[in-house]
């Protein structure tokens, strides 16, 4: 949904509890690779045949966990892009 201005991408989010101080971790994935599209249309498919349409587009996955199974299937040989470690890292959301 970024037009031309940015390659879309994808995150994996994990907020580490307090024996980490609840430190964070954030996963990105640039979806310009065939493993990353391809990865993405799997989980996309799910999401369509199970929900529905708005559901993808409206970004609802990002309001609950439903499908991050899927996801992490989908992506797991997937290179990751970028880690970033730290607190208070900002993720897409609701």
């Amino acid at each position: 949904m970024c037009g031309n201005a940015a390659d879309p991408s994808v995150y994996a989010h994990w907020k580490g509890p307090h024996a980490v101080d609840f430190r964070e971790v954030l996963l990105e994935v640039v979806l310009v690779s065939d493993a990353a599209l391809n990865a993405a249309n799997q989980w996309e498919s799910q999401m369509r045949k199970a929900e529905s349409e708005d559901y993808v587009m409206e970004t609802r996955f990002n309001c609950d966990q439903k499908y991050d199974a899927i996801a992490q299937k989908a992506f797991e040989k997937v290179q990751v892009s970028a880690v970033t470690i730290g607190t208070e890292l900002k993720a897409p959301g609701c």
